[in-house]
């Protein structure tokens, strides 16, 4: 009897993205992937096969944690350093735009091929999690919730690598990969604390003592936080290598006005909770996701073709809030911060504290920071590079003057940094005699650079009535096309 025929290997499904396919394939036949898991794999063995030798299961724990980490950190996500920079300078990303594939779903592809790699790397990590449970002094379910976190972590890494590699400039991309690094600090602190038994019991005992409503509602809102900042960075990155006469800025808008609604309205509801602490699960994101919101919609180019114009159903109503470009783009930017100060201001005013006047002084100050190199402009090519070259040298500059102050014992100096918000809110550090008067000095300076950059904004709005016009000429009438 003939044995029956064996079924041949099946391909990816065609219901995948074409660019999650090419990405998936090349990223896994890679010299560099395959000798970084086999490097890996080799690592773990060894590391965890040091349990036999008597090795302190504490110390095992470290190394385990600290060569994942750097994996799952720097060596994954440092492959989207150069993704997109490298299809633009290598000419293939004119191919990829003729397969009428849309800018984000191949910036997605790119990250999701990237990111399953890190997921596949992560799985691998599972037996030795076991294999160190049966050694001893090991405690699974916070070993997971310590891996849970270090792949969210990873994921954020790689969304944001992505993003900023459809920059050209290669320092700039160098500064971002310092301050991406510095970003995972947090989670990589509280990594090893749910490692150690001391850190770890406690974190589950102040996450147990909360309802079943409260822990779910942390645990959900922390995946969606990740998920849609991922979702804010790639869109970040598809706009920049998006075709010009593609309106990609409408959707992605509606969108986050859409999802800042939602977290306002939830800061409302938890500024009366009975609980202070509550209110801050909400406005902390709020707060991180305006102001990546804002580095987005601040620096976006200005069209410069009719078809890009929004069609949408309110676009009478809304103005030109929805329209792509910065100029648009800072009024879209100072709704956000309003809705953001506004649960501030509720809050306050349910919770008065002697201190709380300074917290909202320095939080509208890192909100009127953002608007300041709309009005400064030393790269007249690129406001997205031009947007960090101004951060940079501002925070540059505020260093110094922290310095200053501290070489020559006058604390007075910081009233030096006023004129804009980082420099101010660095030159009150440590000013317990004018911290107030200088802080305050900081946000009247800031309010005057956002009304400068509303001016510039309003100006270079002419632009969308143009368009508009344009627009409308290139649209049939209702009578012509019934003719037709």
């Amino acid at each position: 009897m003939n044995a029956a025929p064996l079924t041949p290997l099946r391909d990816f499904s065609d219901r995948l993205s074409p660019m999650l396919v090419k990405e998936l394939r090349h990223g896994l036949r890679t010299r560099i992937f395959t000798s970084l898991l086999t490097t890996f794999q080799v690592c773990m063995i060894l590391i965890v096969g040091t349990g036999i030798l008597g090795v302190e299961a504490k110390v095992i724990g470290n190394v385990f944690w600290s060569v994942a980490l750097l994996a799952l950190f720097v060596a994954l996500p440092l492959r989207g350093f150069g993704i997109l920079s490298g299809e633009v300078q290598g000419g293939t990303m004119d191919m990829l735009t003729l397969t009428s594939m849309s800018a984000f779903r191949i910036v997605w592809g790119k990250w999701s091929a990237l990111f399953s790699q890190t997921l596949l790397l992560a799985c691998s990590l599972l037996p030795y999690l076991v294999a160190r449970y049966q050694f001893g002094g090991v405690e699974i379910v916070r070993e997971l919730i310590a891996l849970t976190v270090a792949v969210l972590g990873s994921a954020l890494a790689t969304a944001a690598f992505v993003a900023f590699s459809s920059m050209r400039s290669l320092v700039i991309r160098l500064l971002l990969t310092i301050g991406i690094f510095i970003a995972l600090l947090p989670v990589t602190s509280f990594t090893f604390v749910m490692i150690n038994d001391t850190g770890g019991d406690a974190v589950m005992r102040s996450l147990m003592s909360l309802s079943g409503l409260e822990q779910t509602g942390i645990i959900v809102g922390i995946f969606c936080l990740v998920a849609y900042s991922i979702f804010t960075f790639l869109s970040l990155g598809a706009s920049r290598i998006a075709s010009v006469s593609e309106n990609h800025s409408s959707w992605k808008r509606v969108t986050h006005l859409g999802m800042m609604t939602l977290l306002t309205l939830i800061g409302f509801a938890l500024s009366f909770h009975p609980a202070k602490e509550a209110f801050f699960w909400v406005f902390v994101p709020a707060m991180y996701l305006t102001l990546l919101i804002g580095l987005d919609v601040i620096t976006e180019e200005m069209p410069r073709y009719p078809s890009v114009m929004w069609k949408g159903k309110y676009r009478q109503m809304l103005g030109h809030l929805f329209y792509p470009g910065w100029a648009s783009g800072v009024m879209f930017y100072i709704l956000l911060g309003v809705m953001c100060l506004s649960t501030l201001m509720v809050y306050w005013s349910q919770h008065p504290g002697n201190s709380f006047d300074e917290f909202v002084i320095v939080m509208a100050c890192f909100l009127l920071s953002m608007v300041l190199p709309v009005c400064l402009r030393p790269n007249k090519t690129n406001r997205f590079v031009n947007w960090w070259v101004v951060q940079i040298g501002l925070l540059l500059m505020g260093i110094l003057l922290m310095m200053f102050m501290g070489i020559s014992g006058n604390h007075d100096l910081g009233s030096l940094g006023v004129l804009t918000p980082i420099t101010g809110m660095l030159g009150a550090t440590d000013n317990y005699r004018h911290g107030d008067e200088i802080m305050m000095t900081t946000m009247v300076f800031g309010c005057c650079w956002l009304l400068a950059a509303m001016v510039l904004a309003a100006h270079e709005s002419k632009l969308y009535a143009q368009l508009e016009r344009e627009a409308e000429k290139l649209t049939p009438s209702l009578p012509q096309t019934l003719e037709s």
